[in-house]
């Protein structure tokens, strides 16, 4: 009956916990370093499920699709991050 925070408060709250920040306390750049984190992990996850030969038989072809497009754009970030530093 609406006694916790909304659930997007509570996704900033697990991303800040491990840098002990707040939501309140985030700034654009954190916010902006935050949402890739979140995207590493997703990519990490879904590159897992790809990987092990149990799980990747079962994936229909929308998810190998997903799967590979996500890998693609990693590689094109990786490739601009170390282009730009």
């Amino acid at each position: 009956m609406g006694l916790a925070p909304p659930p997007e408060e509570l996704k900033l709250i697990d991303w800040g916990r491990p840098y002990g920040l707040l939501p309140s306390r985030f700034t654009s750049e954190d916010y902006r370093w935050l949402a890739l984190a979140e995207r590493l992990e997703e990519v990490r996850r879904l590159n897992e499920l790809w990987q092990n030969p149990q799980t990747a038989i079962r994936l229909s072809r929308n998810a190998v699709e997903y799967i590979m497009n996500l890998r693609k754009e990693a590689k094109q970030l990786v490739k601009r991050l170390e282009e730009d530093g």
